[in-house]
Order: C-alpha cells, then structure tokens, then sequence
C-alpha cells in the first residue's frame, strides 16, 4: 500500500481524487484547513487520514508528507512551487499537479498567469513530475461553471453572447479528470510530460448553452446577440465600474476565443475515453451519485 498526500483534498475534485485512492487502497493523508468541514468529516469517515495544514503555510507540507511516496497536489496551480518545495525538502520525488488549459489564452490576466509560473516550477524541479492540465471541468453540485449557467437559465431565457457565440469549448466530467489524476499516478509513462484533460471533442458555445438550458429548464435559450466590437467599446469605457463584477475587456476577449486542445497524448499513455458533453450532463442534471455511475460505465466497456 502506497502512502499518497492529498493537497486541495476537500475542493471540488481534490474530495473525488481522495474518495477514489482510498478505494483503491491507497493510504491516503487529506490535507485540510479544518478539520470539521462537512467535507472533512466525510472524508474521515470514508477512510483519509485527515491533516491538519494548507499551501500557504509552507512547513505544514513538510510536516505531512514525511514518509510519503508521492504529492498528489488538487490544490490551485499557483501553489505549485510550494509543493515541488515541500517534495524536495524530504526527499519524496513523484509529484503529480493539477494545472489548467487557461494558461493557452491569448489574453492572460493574474490567473493564467499563476498557471503558467506554476507549470514552470514544476517543470525544472527536476522530480518525477507530471502535470495534468484541465480545461473546463463540470459535474456534481459544487461544480463552479455548469452549476452557474444552469441556476441562470431555471430563472431567465434570455441570455447575452458576445459575438456569433460560434467559438469552441472542450468541458470535461469531473470523474474523467479524476480517472486521469489516478491513471497518472499508476503510469509511470506520466513522468516528465504536461498532460491535456478535456472532453472528448470540442462544442460549439451555443451548442453547449442550449444543452444546459434544456436540461435545467427543458427549453431553448434566447440568445441576445451583443455585437463583439461593441461589447469592447462597452466595457473599456464603463471598466472603472465594471471591474468589481470581473468584466474586463480582456474576460471579454477571453470568452470570444476558442478553449480546445488535443487530448491525443492521454488517449495513448492510459487509454483515457472520456465521457461526452452530452452524457455528463445528463448525469449531472438528474442528480445521480457521480462516482457510482461512473464506475457503472466503465465496468460496461470492458
């Protein structure tokens, strides 16, 4: 039995790596700010050994991964160096990261520029590293971006697309990114390669909004066409007081360009077949036990 620290491990999909290494026998130590969170204790409960300690205190890293075969790091990527800090510091070499498809924009702002500083410590650490880089990742009820849109479309019809809304997205099922967390931490392949998770195949953005309305208030959205130059114009002029709701010529620009990346290099390391747009979220929006059905589904292909 490998001794495995989980970083993240009550966030989103930190909580779902933790659930799945312990299934499969992994001695599993949680990191956590507290303890007594709901999702703490249910991780206690289903067999972590919960940490006390957090990335930002860099010594409780130290403290946690003593006797530890590899860091699996489901924190945000701007705490990678804490991390790749942390393994060097005792002596552990595997460190696996979560990192994201944010850092391929053409309009990066303080975000994407912590992933790509991130990857960068990662890369010439000189451990046995592997970067699992995301795109957009959904599912389950704590999901920030589908949860989101489809809260918006059970209370209005109307909604606003910059442009012809014709650009590409490429989300991912939260169950598929953390099959790929596990995979890589089995593959010894992994070692030395950034990795790209995504959906199966890109969707076009109206595409991807008329499935979520449909599936949380079974109709067709109503699309209010903003022309791009003007959406621009709009918010250079008004940014002083659109700032504090994030909206920035740039977040415009970012929402107008294509998210899609090949996922080629995980198809062939460890067979990765992710799930499709369109089955995730049917999943998601009759409220199943994600992990239950996802097991369900590979059990039928094989």
């Amino acid at each position: 039995m490998r001794r495995i620290l989980v970083t993240g491990a009550t966030g989103f999909t930190g909580e779902r790596v933790v659930r799945r290494l312990v299934d499969k026998g992994y001695s599993v130590l949680a990191l956590t700010r507290d303890p007594e969170t709901p999702v703490a204790r249910a991780l206690d409960a289903w067999g972590a050994n919960l940490r006390v300690g957090d990335c930002t205190r860099r010594w409780t890293l130290w403290e946690n991964i003593e006797g530890c075969d590899a860091l699996v790091c489901c924190s945000h990527t701007r705490y990678a160096e804490a991390c790749v800090q942390a393994c060097r510091a005792v002596g552990v070499s595997r460190l696996i990261t979560m990192s994201s498809t944010r850092r391929f924009t053409h309009f990066p702002d303080k975000t994407s520029q912590e992933v790509i500083e991130g990857e960068a410590a990662v890369a010439v650490s000189g451990l046995d590293w592997t970067i699992v880089r995301c795109s957009m990742i959904f599912g389950g009820a704590r999901d920030r971006n589908v949860s989101r849109l489809a809260e918006w479309f059970r209370r209005r019809r109307a909604f606003p697309v910059f442009g012809r809304g014709t650009n590409l997205v490429q989300p991912v099922y939260v169950e598929d990114v953390v099959d790929a967390m596990v995979m890589t931490l089995e593959t010894e392949e992994s070692v030395g390669h950034a990795i790209n998770i995504a959906g199966p195949e890109p969707v076009n953005f109206r595409k991807f909004l008329t499935e979520i309305s449909r599936g949380a208030a079974g109709r067709d959205p109503l699309f209010i066409g903003v022309p791009f130059g003007m959406a621009i114009l709009g918010a250079t002029m008004f940014e002083p007081f659109l700032r504090k709701h994030e909206i920035t010529p740039d977040m415009i620009h970012r929402l107008h360009e294509d998210k899609h990346c090949s996922i080629h290099v995980a198809r062939e390391m460890f067979g990765f077949r992710p799930m499709s747009f369109a089955q995730a979220l049917k999943l998601k929006m009759e409220g199943k036990a994600e992990v239950d059905a996802i097991y369900r589904r590979k059990e039928s292909s094989e």
